[in-house]
């Protein structure tokens, strides 16, 4: 199979590539074995977090009618990879927001509404950062992607903590998105929580207020 594959990234936990399989355009995302770790502990983790992945995708597409038609099909999946349709004609949010294409404030709204779509389906993400959304070109679609640290979960601090992530990775990717954050992604996933309760949603935006709290110490005390 490698033979017709083109790799695109690699990162600290798995190998991207391009593919066609079986007549469509696809992804296979393989997690390598990392030699640093213990065999058995390392083999427990990629099969834990394969199992997250498909757990999520499959998740959204049957609880979620907003994100069903953009999440990407799985096609085959392993103990320690996943093929997947391919999100084709789009850019990862880190490059959207880089982009004069892109209108910064209407790109955060989505953003925000697609974390709450994420949310209100009763799933955490685990590693909300500007790689794992796809935008696509026309901005028909904010995909969410790589789900291998995700959990069930509808704790106002597991959602505080989605959005505190993607916060400070947005803080540190080298510009002051502070206020697109707060004034329009925050606001929108604000009002988009609100739909299932408005003290649900205060209470994420007030455990928010918690997690910064204690990042700020951290950060103090190194």
């Amino acid at each position: 199979m490698k033979v017709n594959c083109e790799l695109i990234q690699q990162g600290a936990e798995a190998r991207i590539y391009f593919l066609d399989y079986i007549g469509f355009p696809a992804v296979w995302k393989e997690r390598f074995v990392k030699t640093y770790r213990h065999p058995q502990l390392d083999e427990r983790l990629t099969k834990s977090r394969m199992k997250a992945e498909v757990k999520a995708i499959n998740h959204l597409k049957n609880k979620s009618a907003f994100l069903s038609k953009s999440m990407p099909t799985i096609l085959g999946v392993s103990d320690s990879s996943i093929i997947m349709t391919r999100i084709e004609n789009a850019a990862t949010f880190h490059e959207a927001i880089s982009s004069e294409f892109f209108s910064l404030q209407d790109l955060f709204q989505r953003v925000g509404m697609v974390i709450a779509e994420v949310h209100k389906c009763g799933l955490v993400h685990g590693d909300l950062t500007t790689t794992n959304f796809m935008v696509k070109n026309d901005v028909s679609a904010i995909v969410p992607i790589d789900f291998g640290l995700s959990s069930f979960s509808t704790t106002p601090e597991d959602r505080a903590v989605d959005l505190y992530v993607l916060e400070r990775s947005l803080l540190t990717s080298g510009r002051d998105d502070s206020d697109l954050f707060s004034n329009f992604l925050l606001d929108k996933y604000k009002k988009e929580m609100e739909s299932i309760g408005i003290s649900v949603a205060n209470a994420i935006v007030s455990k928010l207020d918690e997690v910064r709290a204690r990042g700020r110490k951290r950060d103090m005390v190194g």
